[in-house]
């Protein structure tokens, strides 16, 4: 089985940049995103058909520079078919916002 977790994906992103040289406050931020997944070990995302719309649609967004410390952007997308997600994808950006 595949998994995955948009739900946490911000967050294990976010924390993910800090590896080398984590602060208390990120120890516990990361402790947190553990508990919050071991307390939904049992949740899924489930697609229900609910009638015969098959509507192909594409969703973005980007929060321009709000990182402090760098000035990098975040950007994410979702491709969401009949209701349903299909991809989406999430990369922090390169170059700094001006």
């Amino acid at each position: 089985m595949v998994g995955t977790r948009p739900d946490i994906a911000y967050s294990v992103g976010y924390l993910s940049r800090s590896l080398e040289s984590p602060s208390a406050e990120n120890v516990v931020r990361v402790k947190r995103v553990f508990c919050y997944v071991a307390g939904t070990t049992n949740f899924a995302i489930t697609y229900l058909a609910t009638g015969t719309s098959r509507v192909l649609e594409y969703y973005s967004d980007a929060d321009f520079g709000v990182c402090t410390k760098t000035g990098t952007s975040t950007s994410g997308s979702v491709i969401v078919y009949a209701g349903g997600a299909i991809s989406w994808h999430s990369q922090r950006r390169a170059i700094v916002a001006t």
